[in-house]
């Protein structure tokens, strides 16, 4: 049973699709959620060649904390609309720790449900999304950054091959695969 979900929030203005996703995806099951963003330190965000004096740092640098605060606000506000009590959850990082410090909080949460960047120069969201993949151990979302449905268990597919990975896998998709109205199977060999 999935009780526990995990949304990366993008530090934005709007609603990601993942974010969107995840709401739509714990109301259906009933399930508790949490909300991560993260908020970097502008020093450690600059090269060492590029150094600013601390008064002109604060003016040009963006305002990283109130943004992810904002952020929350925002995801917190959305959930309840959606009859879901939110837990939020913003921690300091910087661009080397942040996959890991995702991966490592993902393992208390049955379920992670992360965005797939929008371009090839979007390191945080890919960084994210690896750390999901291979530091958690545990089931992972990723949802495209153009998905406009929202979650939805009609026909799903399990691809199978009869290895420790791909039993593994079902095992942590059987609650989903439960509510889906119809599944089917193709085996690789």
């Amino acid at each position: 049973m999935i009780k526990d979900i995990l949304v990366s929030l993008k530090v934005s203005t709007r609603e990601s699709p993942a974010e969107k996703y995840a709401i739509s995806m714990a109301a259906a099951l009933e399930a508790h959620m949490a909300g991560i963003t993260f908020a970097f330190d502008p020093i450690e965000l600059m090269s060492p060649l590029s150094y600013m004096g601390g008064s002109l740092a604060e003016k040009e640098l963006p305002d990283w904390r109130g943004e992810a605060n904002a952020t929350l606000d925002r995801f917190s506000e959305a959930a309840v609309r959606s009859a879901i009590s939110p837990e939020r959850l913003m921690l300091p990082a910087d661009l080397t720790s942040i996959g890991d410090q995702f991966g490592r909080i993902a393992r208390r949460f049955d379920l992670s449900v992360v965005a797939r960047p929008e371009a090839e120069g979007a390191p945080v969201e890919s960084v994210i999304v690896e750390g999901a993949l291979f530091d958690s151990g545990r089931p992972v979302i990723v949802v495209p950054y153009i998905q406009t449905v929202p979650f939805k268990l009609g026909r799903v597919m399990i691809c199978w091959d009869g290895s420790r990975p791909a039993v593994r896998a079902m095992a942590d998709a059987m609650p989903l695969l439960a509510l889906a109205e119809s599944t089917e199977v193709v085996i690789v060999r």
